[in-house]
């Protein structure tokens, strides 16, 4: 069909001939290395907080029990994350609160990291 685009016209959508992918053929195909990259964090963190020193006005809070208590977190993730999740030095493991305050304060979080040399030691 030519012309104006078929919801213009009050038409219905044409029906996908295939679903969109819940997930990329590549990204699934690199589950299994996210899962192992998952279990290194975890392991070497003993299942805690990585960030409770770095931000200690946050508290350690898991209160949301459909999330993980803890989880893996790309340092700096957005464009970066295309390598970052898949590298264990690059990731830490964060509380639920500690997650979202970083997901807010972003910049702020990463400026403590380069002051600590957390970022310099894990080679990032």
């Amino acid at each position: 069909m030519s012309g104006p685009a078929r919801w213009k016209q009050g038409l219905p959508a044409k029906k996908r001939a295939k679903p969109i992918p819940y997930k990329s053929p590549k990204r699934a195909s690199e589950a299994e290395l996210r899962a192992a990259v998952r279990a290194a964090v975890l392991e070497r963190a003993g299942g805690d907080c990585e960030y409770a020193g770095l931000i200690p006005e946050v508290r350690c809070a898991s209160p949301d029990p459909r999330r993980p208590a803890v989880e893996v977190d790309e340092i700096r993730g957005g464009a970066y994350r295309c390598t970052e999740w898949l590298d264990p030095d690059r990731c830490m493991a964060a509380c639920q609160a500690h997650h979202d305050f970083k997901g807010l304060n972003k910049r702020e979080v990463i400026a403590r990291l380069e002051e600590s040399g957390y970022l310099t030691r894990r080679g990032t």
